[in-house]
């Protein structure tokens, strides 16, 4: 049992106070003494009675105390014991303001005390238990309307959910409810749908606040807040979201935005589909702490499961509208179709028709019953068109085609309705369904009789055109056989003209050549040399012999005759290695300097028509001076080649190398002329006027072209654009090796060579090596020497060019063939030699040769050979 609240003692006056207090001790009713007016009527509310003494109430506490009685609940009346003076009068005004009051005058008898605050003590505890009573009734009574309201609203939520079809609906209904049921102050749904950063939600509907609200301030991220929510991990409540440790700590913001509807309160209830998929969620708030409890929790889980129904019901909805809208639409897309094949293939030229697919017609188009004659809608009897002598045939190939499931093709005639048969060319196709199966044949017989007819007679004509074009094609073969031949022929007769200019330059630095080694020779065999002064004219023989196979080279090089060939070369290279050639067609008095700008340049070009233009170019520069002044070679890269008079820009990646001169210069009218074939500006019999022209048609061949810039009085430019290729498709040239032999060699070797001095030189150095030689003046004898011989030979050295109907090449095929292991060594003047007889693998040793070149070469092939047989 509670224990009783005690009765409230004032009586400020005397002793009464403590005496009293200890008398309703000893009766044991607990009571407090009050420290003054404002303390009993704070204390009022709470007590089981109050004993008061008339001279504690004064006329201005009348009030106060008035307002509290006047401020009781309806249940509560509460008991005063007033202690009136003794002898003295009661004052009427403090019963009346008292209200349920028990007057005793003093003195007071105790047990007459006890008594009156006992019963004012229960009757104020009996007040108490009625309040309780009425409050509980009262709380009932709020809860039923409260439950009476949530069913409402829950049954309204039901009915419109189960009613409606349109999803932006559906969710407010949701939203709504939600606030409703929770008292929220504002609530909203947002769609899982995430941004492209897998962030950002975006706001469906808002109920309790204005849309604008939201327009100024970015969804809700996907943060810790949030994230559990979206992702259907449960519900999140929180009495006060801003104390919350998830709260605030995702970047830019930490928190609310300024201006944001205030949150303290919160609660968010994630929206999950029959199969598990979160649809999004339902996000409650309140600007005060601790409003929603877990019945407002409960009871949004169960808003979120009809949402998340009505929602599923709603998309399902629409699905099937779009489905049946697809299907109308589909259907009405068949239908147009059909029409549209009935519409073709009633109104096309061939007859055509349909079967299932185990090939029984159920349609035919109207040229089929046109042609046949046959009622449409008829029995289909279509073997009747057919010619007797061609049906069994016809049978079997269309059952072939049924068994294998292949197309069907095949000529053959068909009876029109009037008897005359036309031939017609039939294709059946089968038709597949999902599964590869066929389900349906299409086939169409197009009439081909006119078309055999004109068939017939093209090929007759055909015959005759074949014999003409053949004739003609032989005509041409040797039009173009003489072109190529005139076209060669003037190549050549270019090479030829520079070739003429190289002639006397060279001859003069031969003549150089010939001199320091006659003149050393002489200076050689005086018997009273030092040993010094003979080393230096030794090594000044060698130099200049090498010089003089350097140059010799390249002139062969340069007149050699083969077809036009494109390979990748460094320009800049080629630039520098024809230097020292041209010097010798220029002559002394001009000189020539370089400035490669660039290096490697890479072009695709023919090499030998390159040199030939270069040559060319730098004649003309040597003419256009006189014989005397300054040419600069230029090699460097550009984007575009420059645009002239008559001819646009072109762009792209060239390799352009300029010859400048400081000769007389050209008109503008000269220059319009310049690369025309035989066109020269130089006396009659000083040239051809062939060599520009060469200059013009190589660049124009290889993709380029040529521009000339000059002023007369100030010399000339020629610049030749060739199309730059890759650095990655340059050829790298092996180095020579350089490696010295002494003598110590063995085995016996054949010198096959028609001159005899250089035949006897050969011998002589394979002698010094430590060989033994056998001299062949030609092929036919080398191969006599081999057959006859008592001792092998274990390597055959032999010249190309000889006498005797076999060259060196033939004989090397021949000893390919009979004496598989002897090695055999080429010896020529002429670089292409191999390529152009078709030699295959066998070495070539390039004329002049040194002694340790020839020794090297020889030791590598003959080596191995001598060391198997010891």
């Amino acid at each position: 049992m509670i224990a009783a609240p005690p009765v409230l003692i004032w009586a400020p006056v005397g002793r009464d106070g403590p005496v009293i207090q200890r008398l309703l001790g000893d009766a044991g009713i607990a009571s407090r003494a009050c420290e003054g007016i404002d303390d009993l009527l704070r204390g009022l509310d709470e007590a089981a009675g109050a004993v008061i003494a008339q001279e504690g109430l004064l006329g201005a506490d009348f009030a106060r105390v008035d307002e509290w009685i006047k401020g009781q609940p309806s249940w509560s009346d509460f008991p005063f014991v007033l202690l009136s003076h003794r002898g003295g009068v009661i004052d009427r005004r403090m019963v009346a303001l008292l209200g349920n009051v028990t007057v005793l005058e003093r003195p007071v008898n105790q047990t007459t005390l006890i008594s009156a605050v006992g019963s004012a003590r229960r009757a104020r505890m009996r007040q108490f238990q009625a309040g309780e009573h009425l409050a509980e009734q009262l709380r009932m009574r709020r809860a039923l309307a409260e439950e009476t309201r949530t069913l409402g609203i829950l049954n309204q939520l039901g009915a419109t959910l189960s009613a409606e079809l349109d999803l932006e609906r559906v969710v407010q209904a949701a939203t709504d409810a939600g606030v409703a049921l929770t008292g929220a102050e504002f609530g909203a749904f947002f769609y899982n749908l995430v941004d492209e950063k897998g962030e950002s939600y975006t706001l469906y509907t808002l109920s309790g606040a204005p849309r604008s609200r939201f327009d100024s301030f970015p969804m809700p991220r996907n943060t810790a807040v949030f994230a559990p929510t979206f992702s259907g991990e449960g519900i999140v409540r929180s009495d006060d979201i801003t104390r919350d440790p998830r709260y605030g700590r995702n970047a830019p913001y930490s928190g609310m935005l300024e201006g944001h509807l205030p949150v303290r309160s919160y609660l968010a209830v994630p929206v999950v589909s029959r199969s598990g998929e979160v649809l999004g969620g339902l996000f409650l708030g309140h600007s005060e702490p601790d409003v929603f409890g877990e019945s407002a929790e409960q009871l949004m889980a169960g808003v979120a499961g009809q949402a998340a129904t009505s929602i599923d019901n709603v998309r399902l909805f629409i699905a099937e509208q779009r489905e049946l809208e697809e299907r109308r639409r589909a259907e009405a897309e068949l239908q147009r179709q059909r029409d549209e094949f009935l519409t073709l293939a009633n109104n096309i030229s061939s007859l055509c028709w349909l079967a299932y697919g185990d090939g029984t017609i159920f349609w035919y188009n109207l040229r089929w019953y046109e042609f046949t004659g046959a009622r449409e809608g008829g029995d289909f009897g279509w073997e009747s068109a057919h010619d007797p002598l061609v049906l069994p045939e016809v049978r079997r190939r269309w059952r072939h085609a049924l068994q294998t499931s292949e197309r069907f093709e095949m000529i053959f005639p068909m009876r029109r309705h009037d008897g005359v048969y036309r031939q017609f060319l039939c294709r059946i196709v089968p038709i597949r369904d999902e599964t590869g199966q066929v389900f349906r044949w299409c086939g169409t017989h197009a009439d081909i009789t006119e078309q055999r007819e004109v068939e017939a007679a093209l090929e007759a004509r055909v015959a005759e055109r074949t014999i003409d074009l053949q004739r003609a094609l032989t005509q041409l073969e040797e039009e173009a056989a003489e072109r190529e031949r005139v076209e060669e022929a003037l190549r050549q007769s270019q090479k030829m003209e520079a070739i003429g200019q190289l002639t006397g330059g060279v001859a003069h630095d031969f003549n150089n050549l010939l001199t320091v080694i006659m003149s050393g020779v002489d200076a050689l065999r005086r018997p009273d040399m030092s040993e010094e002064r003979r080393s230096r004219y030794i090594n000044a023989i060698a130099e200049t012999a090498d010089r003089a196979a350097k140059l010799t080279s390249q002139l062969l090089a340069f007149a050699r005759r083969q077809p036009l060939r494109e390979t990748v070369f460094d320009a800049a290279d080629k630039v520098g290695r024809i230097v020292e050639m041209l010097a010798s067609v220029v002559g002394s008095r001009i000189r020539i300097g370089t400035d490669l700008k660039l290096s490697p340049a890479p072009v695709k070009a023919d090499v030998i028509q390159f040199e030939t233009a270069l040559v060319n170019m730098a004649v003309n520069a040597r003419d256009a001076m006189g014989g005397e002044g300054t040419i600069t070679l230029t090699v460097d890269a550009c984007r575009q080649i420059p645009a002239t008079s008559g001819q646009a820009a072109l762009p792209g990646e060239f390799i352009m190398v300029s010859i400048m001169d400081s000769g007389v210069g050209l008109a503008q009218d000269q220059i319009a002329r310049i690369f025309e074939p035989f066109y020269t500006t130089k006396a009659i019999g000083k040239g051809t006027g062939l060599g520009l022209s060469q200059v013009y048609g190589f660049a124009k061949q290889s993709g380029g072209d040529v521009r000339v810039e000059s002023t007369p009085g100030h010399g000339a430019t020629f610049t030749l654009y060739l199309p730059r290729a890759s650095k990655t498709d340059l050829a790298v040239e092996p180095a020579p090796e350089v490696e010295s032999v002494e003598g110590g060699g063995r085995g016996r070797i054949l010198v096959v060579e028609d001159n005899e001095d250089v035949g006897e030189h050969a011998s002589q150095l394979l002698s010094d090596l430590g060989y033994q030689t056998v001299l062949a003046p030609d092929a036919h004898e080398a191969l006599h020497l081999l057959e006859e011989a008592d001792e092998p030979f274990d390597l055959v050295l032999t010249d190309v060019v000889m006498p005797g109907g076999m060259s060196g090449v033939e004989l090397a095929r021949t000893l390919a063939r009979s004496y598989p292991d002897l090695p055999v060594i080429l010896t020529s003047g002429y670089s292409d030699v191999l390529a152009d007889e078709g030699a295959g693998d066998v070495e070539l040793l390039r004329k002049p040769y040194s002694m340790d070149a020839l020794g090297a070469l020889v030791r590598r092939l003959i080596k191995p050979k001598v060391e198997r047989v010891s």
